[in-house]
């Protein structure tokens, strides 16, 4: 039987408006074991959103205590929330990404408005961990993919659009190396854990996963220093399988390109580095996709 906690969530919420930052963040813990206590609840339609609205200025909170309080039991928090109000909740913690890091933004406007405030600090946090906890098997997993995958896509994409133009806006908030560390581990996360959503996702669009593959291979392949390379050669390498065959092709059509260019003999192009990254990202590949091994290593290790 599932029951009600309407009059017990109610309570809690009214104690998360409190002034005073004490009382907030045991309100907080308070909220959360009381559903705890409660094997099978579930806030009703009418109660969700107030709990999201909840979740959302916690998150948005001064108090730093607070917020981490927040994150730490938000899988908590969003169990007790019926499957489409989970969706909304994705929406809430992934809100704003589309426009925030464009290059075309108009930065100024954004921070006024409060988008690229501290609160997106803890968006990604929140939402790493709202996602390692949902189950692959929930309901509500498959449209939460399908809602997100995108927008995590098209952010990597407006990522990339900012380091190839150069924008680096100094009266603004900085577009760091952070937010594209923090877009890489959401992709890798959606791309391990929810593999039957994600290339489900692929194959109904291909534009996705062109622009997917296009981003990625930007950062992989850039002559400069590039912030979390690392990170992009494992999503690589999980995101091979799930391609569609029009998309993984030529990608490796590329990689085998390049490696025969990074391992000539005399070639003017066949810089250390260059060489030493492509070997690791060959590593990496073939690791994942045993496979490749017969592709790659006769260019490596010609007779």
């Amino acid at each position: 039987m599932v029951y009600s906690a309407d009059s017990s969530i109610l309570a809690h919420l009214t104690k998360v408006s409190s002034t005073d930052t004490d009382y907030r963040y045991m309100a907080v813990n308070d909220l959360a074991q009381d559903i705890k206590n409660r094997p099978v609840c579930t806030a009703s339609f009418d109660t969700a959103p107030k709990v999201i609205q909840a979740i959302r200025t916690l998150l948005n909170d001064s108090n730093g205590e607070v917020q981490t309080v927040t994150i730490l039991n938000l899988p908590i928090l969003a169990r007790v929330l019926p499957q489409s109000a989970q969706t909304e909740l994705a929406q809430v913690l992934s809100a704003n990404w589309d426009e925030a890091e464009s290059p075309t933004a108009d930065h100024s406007r954004l921070i006024q408005e409060g988008l690229n405030t501290p609160f997106r600090e803890v968006q990604g946090f929140a939402l790493k961990t709202f996602l390692t906890d949902l189950l692959p098997e929930a309901p509500a997993a498959r449209n939460i993919i399908q809602q997100l995958l995108p927008l995590t896509i098209q952010r990597l994409a407006n990522l990339v659009k900012v380091y190839q133009s150069g924008i680096t806006p100094q009266s603004s908030a900085p577009l760091r190396t952070e937010h594209v560390a923090e877009a890489l581990d959401l992709l890798s996360l959606q791309s391990t854990r929810f593999r039957p959503h994600v290339r489900e996702f692929l194959t109904e669009s291909p534009t996705y996963g062109t622009i997917f593959r296009s981003g990625l291979w930007t950062l992989l392949t850039s002559p400069h220093r590039v912030p979390a390379r690392g990170r992009a050669q494992f999503l690589l390498a999980s995101l091979l399988p799930l391609l569609t065959d029009g998309d993984r092709q030529p990608l490796l059509d590329d990689l085998k390109c390049l490696l025969e260019s990074a391992t000539a003999s005399g070639s003017k192009s066949a810089s250390l580095p260059a060489t030493e990254h492509y070997l690791a990202l060959f590593q990496v590949l073939c690791r994942h996709c045993p496979a490749l091994m017969a592709i790659y290593l006769p260019i490596l290790f010609p007779m």
